[in-house]
């Protein structure tokens, strides 16, 4: 039996040998340490989680995100590893000041982070789980609410047009319940620029001339850019209060409803039928490994300087002894024989 998911999926679609090796090889390897961006939104995610289920308390909310970000191997002792959990931390607090008031006006949760597994064929299940489900009160439709953390704002709604993978997400959801989905909603969490390898998000730094705060402008002799959790009389949660409304507001940017595409979502599934079933041949026992190589072909390119499989590929090194551990599953497995196990 087959399990796909979005993760799993992107992963096989960005390089095949990537894919195998992090989801198939010995039930698969992933990083030690987990990627900035990863663990940024891993934790994000989890406060948003929270929030979604009623936590609305900012205390209990830091405490919930800080736990996961030990768990997923961040770090607590650096200024990076400091400025790096604040920012996660001021993105959900920021999102509740900015946006969840109205987001209840307007939405209501149907599901928070709900796992489902959707069978395709009878060997083949596609696991989903969304950020939320919700329905509309003006009109009754229901959406997939996806979190995104992003670093770019340039055409960042426009692209979510074209992402079939959240489009089958909300094929499964509507599988689910049994009644129509309509498509996807987009909602990214602006993490700001860097300089000199500090951020510069007005969501965790301020500009201090000695008397008084701002949000905006530019360092100097005379104005010092300081982390506001540290420096802002009463730290973080105070300078969020105190922070403009509207610049607040621009650090969350909403998708326009992106509706979903029955006919090419059912096309891209049979495709997806086709790749998987000629993985699944390639899994068999007595497939010799370099065989499974060859068919799960390194894609090789600039992707290569972010893959943690890099040095096996271009350097001959075994796949083992890279900082590599058993990856844990975001999704419930099925019980399976992975190969070379």
């Amino acid at each position: 039996m087959r399990e796909i998911s979005r993760s799993s999926y992107q992963a096989f679609d960005d390089c095949p040998r990537k894919g195998y090796w992090s989801y198939l090889y010995k039930g698969g390897l992933s990083p030690i340490d987990t990627p900035l961006p990863l663990l940024l939104g891993v934790v994000v995610h989890k406060g948003m989680e929270e929030m979604m289920l009623g936590e609305e308390d900012d205390a209990k909310l830091t405490d919930i995100m800080l736990e996961e970000w030990a768990d997923q191997g961040g770090g607590v002792t650096s200024k990076q590893d400091e400025e790096n959990f604040q920012l996660a931390r001021a993105l959900v607090l920021g999102w509740k000041r900015s946006r969840l008031e109205g987001f209840h006006a307007r939405f209501e949760i149907l599901s928070v982070e709900k796992q489902l597994n959707i069978p395709i064929v009878t060997n083949i299940i596609l696991q989903a789980r969304a950020d939320i489900v919700v329905r509309s009160r003006m009109d009754g439709s229901v959406w997939v609410w996806n979190w995104k953390t992003t670093s770019s704002t340039k055409d960042w709604t426009e692209k979510w047009k074209y992402d079939i993978q959240s489009m089958t997400e909300a094929l499964s959801v509507q599988e689910d319940l049994g009644f129509p989905v309509q498509g996807c909603i987009f909602e990214g969490l602006y993490k700001g620029t860097k300089y000199n390898g500090s951020s510069t998000s007005p969501l965790i730094t301020g500009l201090y001339d000695g008397a008084d705060w701002k949000s905006k402008g530019r360092s100097s002799k005379n104005i010092r850019r300081l982390p506001v959790w540290k420096s802002y009389p009463g730290g973080l949660t105070s300078w969020l209060d105190a922070l403009d409304p509207d610049i607040l507001d621009e650090q969350f940017i909403r998708s326009s409803p992106v509706f979903k595409n029955d006919p090419v979502v059912h096309d891209f599934l049979k495709q997806l039928v086709k790749e998987e079933t000629d993985n699944e041949m390639m899994l068999l026992k007595e497939v010799p490994e370099e065989d499974r190589l060859l068919h799960f072909r390194t894609k090789r390119g600039m992707r290569c300087k972010w893959c943690n499989f890099s040095d096996a590929c271009w350097n001959g090194v075994p796949v083992e002894s890279l900082l590599v551990k058993p990856r844990i599953p975001h999704h419930k497995p099925l019980d399976k024989q992975a190969p070379g196990a």
